[in-house]
């Protein structure tokens, strides 16, 4: 009977494979501090898509503009799932915007991806 040697993978490995297929979800991208991280983001990772999210449509919109690879959504604390809905995927969501009820970490653990928040 033949062996086969285990195929190892690095956790940055199986997180940049996952990364690289959804975007990554900056809620509160389209302020101060999160233009400044968006921007951190894409010159680091330009070909990581990114969701710039914000109460601001428009806002957002003009960051994910400036960077590029990247889509604005309106974010809503007070809603579930931040009212994105059921049919976005992402891979991490970086919240940037302040919030009482750790709603974005809730969405993060319910769609099982990483979460960071940078204002706590």
């Amino acid at each position: 009977m033949k062996t086969r040697e285990p195929t190892i993978v690095s956790d940055q490995e199986r997180a940049s494979n996952l990364i690289t297929t959804a975007p990554v979800l900056f809620a509160g991208g389209s302020g101060v501090v999160g233009r400044t991280a968006v921007r951190w983001f894409r010159e680091r990772h330009p070909d990581i898509p990114v969701l710039v999210g914000g109460r601001n449509l428009q806002a957002a919109g003009e960051v994910a503009q400036e960077v590029g690879t990247a889509a604005a959504v309106a974010i809503d604390l007070d809603q579930p799932c931040l009212g994105l809905g059921d049919d976005i995927a992402v891979a991490a969501v970086v919240m940037l915007a302040p919030e009482a009820g750790l709603k974005g970490m809730s969405y993060a653990q319910d769609l099982g991806v990483p979460y960071l928040n940078r204002l706590k």
